[in-house]
């Protein structure tokens, strides 16, 4: 018996291109959480850019994964950018908890997590990019990756 795959036609189109975004809107989020001096917002979006470009693991969200290597990621940077730290940061929690509930309805449980892990593990990594006064993740990076994680159902 074949294991099932979930595929772009498990999902509405909306569905499939937040699923696509979402690495982008939480990664950058994250970058935005705290200011990081110009060089460090540099190494946060970059990370942000080579994480998400990376070739997809291989594991079973690899699909989903996939999805998010279609997006044009500097042009949804500037779509976010005048947006406010705390708008987006509310914005990028609630897109992971609707994301999530739509995972868990449609796609397989190990997709699901495995998903939901790379989202969080992207947005980890540009947290951990630059110091900002002194330390590697400060108060509202941890504070953002909190509320990501729970949203998340990780």
């Amino acid at each position: 018996m074949l294991a099932t795959t979930t595929s772009q036609f498990d999902f509405t189109n909306n569905e499939w291109n937040d699923i696509a975004v979402l690495p982008v809107l939480v990664g950058f989020a994250v970058a935005k959480a705290e200011d990081s001096g110009r060089i460090g917002s540099f190494r946060e979006i970059r990370t942000l850019i080579h994480s998400i470009a990376e070739q997809a693991p291989d594991n079973a969200a690899r699909s989903l994964i996939e999805a998010a290597s279609t997006i044009d990621v500097k042009h949804k940077i500037d779509e976010f950018e005048d947006h406010a730290p705390e708008l987006l940061a509310d914005v990028a929690v609630r897109a992971c908890s609707t994301i999530s509930g739509v995972l868990d309805q449609r796609a397989e449980p190990d997709e699901s997590a495995a998903y939901k892990s790379w989202v969080f593990d992207i947005a980890h990594q540009v947290a951990n990019t630059s110091k900002e006064d002194g330390v590697r993740i400060s108060a509202a990076e941890s504070s953002l990756l909190d509320r990501t994680k729970q949203a998340l159902g990780l």
